[in-house]
């Protein structure tokens, strides 16, 4: 697998960017998603997560999802009206453990209210470790860790799927992305981590073929097994670090979807498995200050931040970057200037809105 496939001619010139208020385009995706059939709060929680990685820069994960989202309705795997439901217990008595059954429901909505319980575990009881079952395509996971860092909890989500990425030495789809988020309280707000075992996510590879993007180098394989940077050729993306990277998404399936008695890979890799969409999660939650002062806790992560930045750059590096510090900045300028939609985006919004008949926003 070392030949190289050329990536296709470049694109004509893009048209410019649909510019929109993220409260202007929360709104718009909510009535989107209401016309849809689904319930006025989870279509605000689900179009809060799609903005949100707007917002901060991840678009393989933002509005540009919505049409996926909208083709997944009409498959059939997400259950509009589904609604999480706590599995029973064999100790009635704890409260630092959950595991919830998502039912199929749409995946933002099951995360958010499993955030709440960790959340609110943790700051009775000092950690919880909770799980998630049989949810539909999540978002970008880093939302719900950053809110439960906002809360005064570090967080932990690690996330399996469907297998969307070749596990080391195959050419196959045979193992998940699995995201993984980690996300601490610090003084300018939360430090995030969210990442991806795969080079690209396969959300940014289905974007990339939208806007005619090229891939880097090493992320990914065309139908005949080989490297290719060609959106429209990759079939197949491949695991960061390659054995540590297929190892560690083995690892997340073992501790989410095999210990839920929802396995996903094995069911996936049958053919005459079950196929169907599905996701499960594990959501660890420590409250800081059952532990140490939220504020010395704070205070010593804004001092570690400091001593890595005065540290002298890697040739070829501008500045020294700390875990979703690119976001945050990203963040504040869209907050203020507006959320730029590229022109096949827009597109495909417009086309959804003329289905459902809900206006454009203005």
């Amino acid at each position: 697998m070392t030949s190289t496939t050329t990536a296709s001619p470049a694109a004509p010139t893009p048209a410019a960017p649909q510019l929109l208020s993220a409260d202007t385009l929360r709104g718009f995706v909510t009535a989107l998603l209401v016309a849809r059939g689904m319930l006025q709060d989870d279509a605000a929680v689900v179009a809060d997560t799609l903005v949100w990685a707007d917002l901060r820069g991840v678009s393989s994960h933002g509005v540009g999802w919505l049409a996926r989202f909208f083709e997944l309705i009409e498959e059939g795997p997400i259950a509009l009206q589904a609604r999480p439901q706590l599995r029973a217990q064999n100790d009635t008595q704890s409260k630092v453990r959950f595991v919830l059954d998502a039912k199929q429901a749409a995946g933002a909505v099951a995360m958010m209210q499993a955030a709440q319980l960790a959340v609110e575990a943790a700051d009775q009881h000092g950690v919880c470790v909770g799980a998630v079952r049989d949810a539909t395509h999540t978002g970008a996971i880093g939302r719900y860790a950053e809110w439960a860092a906002e809360r005064g909890c570090a967080a932990i989500i690690l996330l399996a799927g469907p297998p969307l990425m070749a596990y080391h030495g195959t050419r196959t789809l045979s193992a998940s992305t699995t995201p993984i988020a980690i996300a601490v309280p610090g003084p300018n707000g939360p430090l995030l981590l969210d990442m991806a075992t795969s080079v690209v996510p396969y959300s940014r590879l289905r974007q990339a073929r939208l806007l005619g993007q090229a891939l880097p180098e090493g992320a990914a394989l065309d139908a005949q097994g080989m490297m290719t940077t060609d959106p429209q050729q990759a079939q197949v993306p491949l695991p960061i670090g390659g054995a540590k990277g297929a190892g560690l998404a083995l690892m997340v399936e073992l501790l989410t979807s095999v210990l839920l008695d929802n396995d996903i890979l094995s069911q996936y890799l049958d053919p005459q498995g079950d196929h169907h969409l599905r996701q499960n999660a594990l959501f660890i939650t420590l409250k800081v200050d059952a532990y140490r002062a939220l504020p010395s806790y704070t205070a010593a992560v804004g001092l570690l931040e400091q001593i890595l930045k005065q540290q002298a750059p890697a040739a070829g590096a501008h500045a020294v970057r700390l875990p979703g510090e690119r976001g945050a900045q990203l963040r504040s300028q869209r907050l203020q200037h507006g959320i730029p939609l590229p022109a096949a985006v827009w597109k495909q919004l417009s086309m959804l809105a003329e289905q459902v008949g809900v206006a454009l926003p203005q």
